[in-house]
């Protein structure tokens, strides 16, 4: 058995007062936010830049102490919380200066400039259909809480989106060891044309919602930008486009989440190129397209999701030839990328550009030992399994993709 982490996430369906009771719980974190904040960057000039900062357990009784008075009534977990966040955010600084990396301070929030949300623990309860949160008490959701369960409920997070209200509930579940699948190995390249392709010749096809609505929000940006500002019909045209760019965002990390599921629940190894997606994307005529596939948050979610059921990804270096080497005979040939089919001169192999590195990466997945680079040294494989990874826990691949923290999404 082992202990996991993920989160439910429900959309909350509130009423006039209860969504006025949220707004004020997330005007609470933001006031704390900058509260804790403004003491900290004080003496951090007083200090003169030098690694000394005062504790988050000390800010908490600090504001307790003077607390503004409509505060009183709400919980103030909110406010803990958010200066939690600020204690965490002052150690990511720290580490990040520590490492070398040109980092900044933590930044103010300003009303309307940064989205609504608060952090609350303690009786938090869910229920078919409902929800139950500190002070706010039941509060209904859109659908159905029949897949929730919890051995522990660790926090309740509420953020208001374009969409609306939602709640995230963070767990702990106890799991049984996981059973690798049954399904055969594969090797998985990512591209452009088509979002994956597989070494058995599967095609998978991104829906590509940005390409889709950008002729809508094209026409709804251009009315935004000529509507008056601080009227009343502004606000509705800068909800509007916030809706948009939600929908863009939904079908995104739906497409994601069910074609990283089901690669990890069918197929028993997985072999990846890792891909230097953050130099990638500052490709002009690139990126929109790259941004719009999600290849970040895709290999983030098959790290864990891999993790969770048993299966093994194994990363290529980022040097491996899987484009330029044929795989029947093992030649290597220079392939520009304007040229999408592969011709081996040696063995006479024709097939698609794509599907020859997938094949490629396949043995990867089998035998993750070591192998060869463009310039023929040896470089060692990057293996990622259930038995050295924690499900939910924050990762990175072995080059410059974007960090984040799985929220493991009920997929």
């Amino acid at each position: 058995m082992s202990t996991v982490t993920l989160a439910y996430r429900f959309a909350l369906d509130l009423n006039d007062r209860q969504a006025s009771a949220c707004a004020q719980h997330a005007g609470l974190a933001r006031k704390a936010w900058n509260w804790a904040l403004a003491e900290r960057n004080e003496r951090f000039e007083q200090n003169e830049g030098k690694d000394k900062f005062v504790s988050c357990y000390d800010q908490q009784k600090a504001w307790v102490a003077q607390k503004p008075d409509w505060a009183y009534g709400m919980s103030a977990w909110a406010a803990v919380s958010a200066i939690e966040d600020v204690d965490r955010a002052f150690k990511n600084f720290r580490a990040g200066k520590k490492a070398g990396r040109r980092i900044g301070l933590p930044r103010f929030k300003s009303r309307g400039k940064c989205r609504d949300s608060f952090r609350l623990r303690g009786s938090v309860h869910v229920e078919r259909g409902r929800v139950k949160l500190p002070v706010l008490g039941w509060l209904r959701i859109k659908g159905s809480a029949s897949r929730f369960s919890a051995d522990k409920i660790l926090y309740a997070s509420v953020s208001r989106e374009a969409a609306g209200w939602f709640v995230s509930i963070t767990v702990e579940q106890e799991r049984a060891d996981p059973v690798a699948p049954v399904g055969p190995a594969v090797g998985l390249d990512l591209g452009i044309t088509h979002f994956a392709t597989l070494s058995d010749g599967t095609v998978i096809d991104a829906p590509r919602p940005l390409k889709v609505a950008l002729r809508k929000l094209r026409r709804e940006q251009q009315a935004l930008s000529r509507s008056q500002r601080n009227s009343k019909s502004r606000r509705k045209k800068i909800q509007k486009v916030a809706r948009t760019h939600d929908r863009v965002r939904a079908v995104r990390a739906d497409f994601l989440h069910r074609t990283s599921h089901r690669l990890a629940t069918t197929h028993a190894a997985i072999g990846v190129e890792s891909l230097n997606v953050a130099g990638m994307v500052r490709n002009r005529r690139l990126s929109r397209a790259i941004s719009d596939l999600g290849w970040s948050e895709f290999l983030r979610q098959l790290k864990y999701k891999t993790a969770w059921f048993g299966a093994t990804l194994v990363a290529a270096d980022r040097f491996f030839p899987s484009t330029k080497t044929c795989s029947g005979c093992g030649a290597r040939v220079d392939v520009p990328l304007s040229q999408r089919t592969y011709a081996c001169a040696a063995c006479g192999l024709v097939l698609d550009r794509d599907l020859n590195a997938a094949r490629n990466l396949c043995p990867v997945a089998v035998t993750p030992t070591e192998t060869l680079n463009a310039s023929g040294g040896n470089i060692r494989l990057d293996l990622w399994s259930s038995s050295n990874v924690s499900p939910g826990s924050a990762w990175r691949i072995p080059v410059k993709l974007e960090p984040s923290t799985p929220t493991a999404l009920a997929a």
